[in-house]
């Protein structure tokens, strides 16, 4: 969608709306960018990129940009130029994973059809890893809505234009594609056929889920077992959360004007929670995805509200208390046409707009939503230590954070989830908005003290193959030489984890902070020997425990 009134039009109006909570983060200009698209958070800064603007080539073919939170600190980190080593006019949210960013254009590159690109979080390593080659059968193929990540592969979605004799477009088709973060591996998984794709994918195991013109998908990550979850008309971003989708669409409805419904992964449960009816208490034709804060879901819309020019809205995950939190266009400096998806960072949303602010380029903007309402969007909602949200906790729960440890190393959590990088799993355990060795250290403290000081994880990880490579991967938590019966007393290790104990009733609340112990020793040099060259996750334990340790 591209609603842009006039590109850098300058209308003074009056001040910004003053509403409480909204804020203009950043006016775009010809310089920084033009027409901003979904962010991606770290820690106290936002990282995106505008469709065109900038100042590469001849100017309009948009940038990559970082901004603090607070508004402060804007750089422009690459100009796109369309030279066969570039690209231009990105599309979708960027991924962050470690400190690279990956991303997707919708034109450049070598043959023209787009790429695939990374750049390091201070502007360094720009690179294309893959130009995408057009479409065989008199047709183009071109990169549609957002990478998703898994483990070291990228996966994405294109949409090919077929083109008849006559010149005509007679249909769109798309594919899912893989490609390695290094840019090797590339590979078309699966083709949709004549269907028209909708926004991106989101991912729950190994399984993807999809919007097409006829409704919700699923599709396996090796491009197996295609299937229709649920028809429904209207399109739409997908939002997952457990085992239920929630998708807001742009078209459909009682009225046409969009919808906002839910169904199960497996196609049950379809209730529709909100049909659009545009006007000035509604909003109209929805935009990117849902995001989810405890049972509140808060979204978009391009059309509606007091001057037609969008709204922000949130609802009840049981569609009661739909209400507007924000309508559009009211002052033009605040920002109009709203035309990507919300993020959240605490109890702050931000977001953009594709027009309106000081120069017409767009905004960034931040509004504040009731703490109360928003727990940590990484922590499990009804049970903070359910890691995998299969109802328990266990040591798989455990094990879920150690594997991502090791994957991917301690690092600030993309806060809030974007769809369609969403939990579960819930790896913010204690609700610090960072992954860390803490998080398992949580899970493990509260198997080591359901009776008491007596550790009975031991226990709880025999009995099976996959609770033996659970237990060998938690083998860095014991000393060495310590008992390896079924039930094993370590009460040292009880005081030098956390020095905190859960019962079964804590599990509803975790300690936002872990006060640090009054009389704690530094381990003994017998836990120390052998573990660090033997798993990897032993280095990580210690830096994140080190703060917690009295000095020698």
């Amino acid at each position: 969608m591209n609603r842009r009134k006039c590109p850098l039009q300058v209308e003074q109006l009056e001040p910004r709306l003053a509403l409480a909570g909204y804020q203009v983060v950043h006016n775009f200009v010809q310089s920084d960018g033009i027409g901003p698209n979904t962010l991606v958070q770290s820690g106290s800064m936002l990282y995106g990129t505008a469709s065109s603007g900038g100042t590469g080539g001849t100017g309009n073919y948009g940038t990559i940009f970082k901004v603090g939170t607070d508004g402060t600190g804007f750089t422009v980190l690459h100009d796109f130029t369309n030279t066969s080593a570039d690209g231009q006019n990105p599309i979708g949210s960027l991924i962050l994973s470690g400190s690279t960013l990956y991303g997707m254009t919708s034109s450049g590159g070598s043959s023209g059809y787009g790429t695939i690109f990374e750049i390091n979080t201070d502007g360094t390593g720009f690179s294309v890893i893959h130009s995408f080659n057009g479409g065989g059968n008199g047709g183009y193929e071109r990169p549609l809505g957002s990478l998703i990540q898994s483990g070291s592969t990228l996966y994405g979605l294109t949409q090919l234009n077929v083109v008849n004799q006559l010149g005509d477009t007679t249909g769109t088709d798309g594919e899912l594609f893989q490609i390695n973060t290094g840019g090797t591996g590339f590979s078309l998984l699966y083709s949709f056929g004549n269907n028209t794709l909708a926004g991106s994918l989101v991912l729950s195991g190994s399984t993807f889920y999809g919007v097409d013109q006829n409704g919700i998908f699923h599709i396996g990550t090796g491009g197996n077992d295609f299937g229709v979850v649920y028809s429904y008309f209207g399109g739409g971003g997908l939002t997952i959360s457990g085992s239920m989708l929630y998708v807001e669409t742009s078209a459909g409805g009682t009225a046409g004007d969009g919808s906002i419904y839910q169904v199960g992964l497996d196609g049950t449960g379809f209730t529709v929670l909100h049909n659009f009816s545009g006007g000035s208490s509604d909003g109209g034709h929805g935009v990117g995805s849902l995001i989810q804060s405890g049972s509140i879901l808060y979204g978009m819309t391009e059309y509606g509200g007091s001057d037609d020019d969008g709204t922000m809205f949130q609802i009840n995950t049981d569609g009661t208390n739909f209400s507007l939190l924000y309508s559009f266009g009211i002052f033009f400096s605040s920002g109009t046409v709203p035309d990507s998806s919300l993020i959240q960072s605490g109890s702050t949303l931000y977001g953009v707009t594709e027009n309106g602010g000081a120069s017409g380029g767009g905004i960034i903007f931040s509004i504040a939503t009731s703490a109360a309402t928003v727990p940590p969007p990484w922590q499990n909602p009804t049970k903070p230590l359910d890691v995998n949200n299969d109802g328990s906790v266990d040591a798989l729960d455990a094990l879920t954070i150690i594997n991502q440890l090791n994957s991917f190393g301690a690092h600030a959590l993309t806060n809030p989830p974007v769809a369609p990088n969403v939990p579960p799993p819930y790896v913010d355990v204690n609700g610090d908005g960072f992954l860390s060795a803490l998080d398992a250290l949580v899970v493990i403290n509260y198997l080591n003290t359901p009776s008491g000081n007596t550790a009975t994880v031991r226990a709880h990880l025999l009995g099976s193959p996959v609770h033996e490579t659970v237990r060998q991967s938690l083998e860095p938590f014991w000393a060495s030489g310590t008992d390896s019966s079924t039930t094993t007393t370590v009460p040292e290790q009880s005081t030098r984890v956390l020095n905190q104990t859960y019962t079964a009733a804590s599990t509803t609340a975790v300690p936002q902070q872990i006060s640090k112990p009054a009389t704690v020793t530094l381990p003994d040099s017998e836990f120390l020997s052998g573990q660090t060259n033997n798993h990897s996750l032993y280095e990580t334990v210690w830096k994140s425990l080190e703060p917690f340790w009295e000095s020698d």
